[in-house]
């Protein structure tokens, strides 16, 4: 992260349009060159550690600034190459926004060249550009060869297209052809949205006397202000940014997209730790469990395992690595409840996918759309990686599905998200606002709010305080449970006028607290409004009475007032008291 005194001071706005920021991350097996090659493409060596440079390799993340010719700006992540140090290669390449694969000419594609490779894919990311290094050492011949080994690895994969550049780490050569290949990618990459929620996945944290406790790590969403508050991981506990650094320089902002440091306030160095993610405060949640689309492609080294080896079983213990964390779970297969017994899967393949339930040992602040990757315990390999498409709330630890909840997980994994919403209210047949669904689908509000006004199988009420949507089929359902249960009661209490809102509300849910929850009193308000407007129902002054019945105990009622009239006006000065005249009259 450069030097972090915070104490230079700069107004510049990190938020200026004209100055796009992205992160670059490196990949590619140990000594092939790529912190020779981020050095001198930034002028900064990546391997700050003593040990890294003792060894001569990269062991930790390390973090650059480089300046395309055309203005743009990245963050460069550079990982480690080595197969012990795998766990912090995921953690550099998560959000990172286009990679660069380094492969030396005069090895080509090696072991952790393919795993690299295979991670990138599986985290979702699309724009890479390779560069072939070393060529100052070897002839072209060899570099020509180097070109044609990396064609081969990436013609299946989504990179078929990256461009590859034969470069040189030590004397500049190819650089300016490497820095053009890597603008036309970063071109292509669509800007994030400054308005969604904070997430830091931590990377690193220390303290500096008289600052405090510092954070970095590369911002994957929304926009941090100085004096924000923010909460880190699920644990209420809030922080204060006292400043924030782009690679060395203060800012009073800065985005997604970009490589911070955040200075904390109102929080200790050991209160907050490496794979924690800081975030806007109440946006984040912890799960154990979540549902998502997963690509399994087994075990590399076909030799010199087992046929076994290359299936992933249900149930299989796995590692799970996410932002930048990691921990220990199970994979479960899903299926349809109306398959056969026989036709329920048991095993993936190698090329493969399917959807699956993620059990965590322990929980991680996972959200809908973020990718994962797998590990296997031993051998430890790669094997797979997903995207999360439902989280804890929404995953039931059922595996045998409804073909209705199937159908929801291939439209979330297709991004369809107009069918997705009218999927979301047929499966839940619960009340949502824009906000809830942009959360549950993890999609822009903005883009929800184009979707839920176009939408003709949906109901839009506004109560007093927000507007919300419910299915036709839902609404009417409901409205059949508020007359029955109001007939009901009308039965068990034949002397009652009416009942009050809250107590016909127990009535409906008495047994689900989720549902009050969801039916809080503005909202079932308003559809008792829209009852009562209709005359279904009478409802006014939180009372709620069911015409039929009402009326029946309204006419009994009057009827019992004029015996009582006719009763007292008969008996002239001889009164009969309460009792007398309650026996009298039955």
């Amino acid at each position: 992260m450069g030097r972090c005194s915070f104490t230079q001071a700069n107004n510049i706005d990190a938020f200026s349009p004209s100055a796009p920021s992205f992160v670059l991350g490196t990949a590619g097996h140990i000594d092939h060159g790529k912190s020779t090659l981020v050095r001198y493409l930034t002028g900064v060596d990546p391997d700050r550690l003593a040990e890294e440079k003792r060894r001569g390799i990269t062991i930790e993340l390390g973090f650059a600034q480089l300046v395309l010719p055309n203005g743009t700006q990245l963050g460069v992540v550079d990982v480690p190459g080595h197969e012990r140090f795998v766990r912090h290669m995921v953690e550099g390449a998560t959000g990172i926004d286009v990679a660069l694969l380094v492969v030396a000419a005069d090895d080509g594609v090696m072991v952790q060249t393919r795993e690299h490779v295979s991670i990138l894919e599986l985290l979702g990311i699309r724009h890479l550009v390779v560069a072939v290094s070393k060529v100052d050492l070897t002839g072209a011949d060899l570099a020509e060869l180097a070109v044609l080994d990396v064609a081969e690895l990436l013609h299946d994969t989504p990179f078929a297209d990256a461009e590859i550049v034969p470069v040189s780490g030590s004397t500049g050569q190819g650089v300016p052809e490497l820095l053009a290949a890597i603008e036309r990618a970063v071109s292509g990459i669509d800007k994030k949205a400054l308005d969604a929620a904070v997430r830091l996945p931590v990377d690193r944290v220390f303290s500096i006397e008289g600052s405090g406790t510092i954070v970095t790590g590369t911002l994957w969403e929304g926009s941090i202000q100085r004096d924000d508050m923010l909460e880190v991981n699920c644990s209420k506990l809030n922080a204060r940014v006292r400043s924030i650094q782009v690679h060395g320089v203060e800012y009073s902002k800065a985005r997604c997209g970009q490589r911070v440091a955040l200075n904390l306030a109102g929080i200790k160095r050991e209160q907050v730790s490496r794979g924690d993610i800081i975030a806007s405060p109440g946006t984040l949640t912890e799960s154990t469990r979540f549902n998502a689309w997963l690509h399994y492609v087994g075990i590399p080294q076909k030799d010199a395992y087992s046929a076994e080896q290359f299936r992933l079983k249900d149930g299989m213990s796995v590692h799970i690595h996410h932002a930048t964390r990691e921990t220990t779970g199970r994979v479960r297969l899903l299926y349809s409840e109306d398959m056969d017994k026989q036709e329920r899967p048991k095993i993936l393949e190698r090329g493969t996918a399917a959807f699956v339930q993620i059990r965590l040992d322990n929980a991680l602040p996972v959200s809908v759309n973020d990718h994962f990757i797998v590990r296997s315990i031993s051998p430890a390999f790669t094997i797979a990686g997903g995207t999360v498409l439902e989280c804890e709330a929404d995953a039931s630890p059922r595996v045998k599905l409804s073909p209705a909840k199937l159908r929801f997980l291939k439209l979330l994994r297709d991004k369809s998200y107009n069918q997705a919403i009218d999927a979301l209210f047929e499966l839940s047949a619960l009340p949502y606002n824009s906000e809830q669904i942009a959360q549950s689908l993890h999609v822009p509000k903005r883009q929800v709010a184009a979707i839920l006004n176009q939408a003709s199988g949906l109901v839009r009420f506004k109560s007093d305080i927000e507007s919300f949507y419910l299915s036709h089929t839902a609404l009417n359902k409901l409205k059949d449970r508020i007359l029955s249960k109001l007939l009901d009661y009308h039965q068990a209490n034949p002397q009652a006028l009416d009942i009050s809102v809250g107590a016909l509300q127990d009535l409906l849910w008495k047994s689900s607290s989720a549902q009050v929850f969801t039916w809080n009193d503005s909202r079932f308000e308003a559809i008792l409004e829209q009852m009562h407007d209709a005359e279904i129902i009478v409802f006014r002054n939180g009372r709620v009475q069911h015409p039929e019945s009402a009326s029946a105990v309204q006419a009994a009622q009057e009827e019992l007032a004029a015996a009582l009239l006719h009763r007292i006006n008969s008996q002239n000065l001889a009164v009969e008291n309460m009792q007398e005249l309650a026996d009298s009259l039955g």
